[in-house]
């Protein structure tokens, strides 16, 4: 990957980073934050909330320079150009962006990210990692006015994030100038020829572990802003850490929009395919959700998080050290989001809402919508939601009795993928998940679930604290932060005949009748649509913009539409999708030939659109203004 696939990655990334730069000026404090729930205090704790993510030492990123340019690769108009937010109220001098957070904890057990780079060093450093906020932190502007959204998708592209951090790398390895500035910034006070070999030889091993994930990840679909194949980043990372020898990755082709948090500690189950638990357990006088730490355990493992693999020994309850702050990710559930509230729609900011349409379609949405989606009240943070599940192939209303029509579903790569991915075991053979056995061969949840289990125990004092502080009926504190150094309803089973151009792999996942393990349906669950008015784009994959395109019959939805800008459309409900110099990316749903791009199908959720008139279409619209 070093010769001419990385000159034409980099050649492409940066004149698309030019263009976000000229696009996009760095941006203070917003307006004003919606109403969530939250103090500002709360807000900043969430948005520097340290999970245990290395993305490189923190000395690192400081002296780092854009990669086409000798200009700081932190400086806010940069992040901001890949849709990070760097700014919020009563943020410390010298702050990272939302999201960025320093870590310093102990490294001498890790394997990946034990990096040395001058001589007498500690195994202490501080790092800088992504946490939760980068990617669940949205924003909305209107006639000049800007409004924070806490637990909304981000339009964060962090695809492009990625790539341009690998090309700075690069570049510093490369070019004698930038690495002497570079190691003059990192090696401050201890700049020695033998540091700066070092500190080289220690580059050189980011970069090849960076470029090994590269690779595994690599697929031509662009994820653009506001989603990501988490799913396909986290399986290989657990091929990578496994310790097999030449792993070979899984395609991380089936981008999904960033979750909304609201309500989500409520879930029985949560990912658009429902495929985790949560599991709230009481311990005394408190309860803690053992499920929402795994699953949170597991997103570090994906963002840059490191877990040392041991082999099995005599018992299948080995400690894995790693970088996963357990305290930190109980404080995001427990305190911050379980207190996190649906926004309210900004009548202000946004406009009045029509009463008299939202009536009309208040009795649409009972009508046709209610059966999946459970109505929740705003304020209403206990109540238990039930996944509402369906299949591929989504029923719409009977025509007649006992007749069903059942029109093509939404695009199946996701839940497929989840279902799908294997890859050799490495030093996870023989560990069991259950009742099964890890084999040479496995799947990614095999992998994930030893490797957070056993990533669990061992920090297994922190989890004694964490346990103690639940059972006297204590709140878990949030760890000292480092301040930075910086300036089932079920469809009928579709076959794979109605899907054309699929590929075999999803195919073959299509007509096994979407049954994944434990007989689970393979599909995407509904929930409450409290506050979905501020998490465009929609559908699973962020494949349709607006509300109003989401309740036309799917041949009349966008086949493509510009993604980036922030600007919101209070009519059709989502953010403005006409070129402009932030609406960068063209989202399309079909190629140059008219074959579907699976990944971005913008199929599935068609209970009889058709049979709407464009006044029900608004009033639904407006009545969701309501949520």
């Amino acid at each position: 990957m070093r010769g001419g696939a990385w000159r034409v990655i980099f050649l492409s990334t940066s004149a698309l980073l030019l263009t976000r730069a000229q696009a996009q000026d760095a941006l203070g404090p917003p307006d004003d934050n919606a109403a969530q729930g939250w103090t500002d205090a709360q807000r900043a704790g969430w948005y520097s909330l340290n999970q245990g993510s290395r993305l490189m030492p923190a000395s690192w990123l400081r002296a780092l320079e854009q990669p086409g340019n000798g200009r700081p690769f932190l400086a806010p108009e940069h992040i901001g150009g890949f849709g990070y937010l760097t700014d919020w109220a009563g943020a410390p001098a010298g702050h990272l962006p939302v999201g960025f957070a320093e870590d310093d904890r102990g490294d001498k057990d890790l394997v990946r990210t034990r990096l040395r780079w001058y001589a007498g060093q500690r195994d202490r450093e501080r790092w800088v990692g992504l946490t939760c906020a980068a990617c669940h932190t949205g924003e909305i502007v209107h006639r000049g006015r800007r409004l924070r959204i806490d637990g909304a998708p981000a339009m964060a592209d962090f695809q492009s994030f990625v790539e341009a951090v690998d090309q700075a790398l690069v570049a510093t390895r490369d070019d004698p100038a930038k690495f002497d500035r570079f190691a003059r910034g990192v090696l401050a006070g201890a700049d020695t020829p033998a540091n700066r070999a070092l500190l080289r030889t220690a580059l050189g091993q980011l970069i090849a572990d960076e470029q090994q994930l590269a690779r595994m990840n690599a697929r031509p679909i662009r994820y653009g802003p506001a989603r990501l194949d988490a799913f396909g980043h986290i399986f290989n990372k657990a091929a990578v850490l496994n310790r097999a020898p030449n792993p070979v990755g899984n395609p991380a082709s089936a981008p999904v929009s960033y979750p909304f948090l609201w309500n989500v500690p409520q879930h029985d189950v949560v990912q658009w395919n429902g495929s985790v638990a949560n599991q709230r357990v009481r311990l005394g006088w408190g309860r803690i959700d053992v499920g929402a730490i795994a699953r949170n355990a597991g997103e570090v493992v994906g963002v840059f998080g490191d877990v040392a693999i041991e082999r099995r020994g005599s018992n299948n309850l080995r400690q894995f050290r790693s970088s996963i702050n357990v305290n930190n990710l109980a404080v995001a559930e427990e305190v911050y989001l379980r207190r996190l509230l649906p926004p309210a729609w900004p009548e202000g900011m946004l406009g009045r809402i029509d009463r008299a349409a939202a009536t009309r379609g208040a009795m649409l949405f009972q009508q046709q919508c209610a059966g999946c989606h459970q109505p929740l009240g705003r304020d209403d943070l206990e109540t238990p939601i039930h996944a509402q599940m369906s299949r591929f192939a989504f029923n719409a209303p009977p025509s007649g009795p006992g007749q069903v029509n059942v029109p093509p579903g939404t695009d199946p790569l996701m839940a497929c993928n989840a279902f799908n991915f294997s890859a050799a075991s490495g030093w996870l053979e023989g560990y069991s998940v259950g009742d099964h056995v890890i084999g040479p061969q496995d799947s990614g949840t095999a992998f994930l679930t030893v490797i957070v289990r056993n990533a669990l125990i061992g920090d297994w004092r922190q989890l004694l604290d964490l346990a103690w502080t639940i059972f006297l009926g204590r709140e878990p504190q949030l760890e000292p932060q480092l301040r930075p150094e910086l300036e089932a309803v079920e469809g009928r089973p579709e076959t794979s005949a109605a899907y054309p151009g699929l590929p075999e792999r999803y195919r073959l996942c299509v007509d096994r009748g979407w049954r994944g393990p434990g007989d689970r349906i393979l599909g995407y669950k509904a929930r409450p649509l409290t506050g979905i008015w501020a998490t465009a784009p929609f559908l699973h994959n962020g494949s349709v913009p607006t509300l109003y395109d989401l309740l036309l019959p799917p041949a009349d939805r966008p086949a493509s539409f510009r993604v980036g800008s922030r600007q919101f459309d209070p009519v059709r409900v989502g953010f403005v999708t006409a070129p402009s110099a932030e609406n960068r990316f063209e989202f399309r749903t079909r190629d140059a030939g008219g074959n579907v791009i699976w990944g971005n199908f913008n199929g599935g959720h068609d209970y009889g659109n058709a049979g709407l008139t464009r006044q029900q279409r608004l009033d639904l619209v407006e009545y969701m203004k309501t949520l």
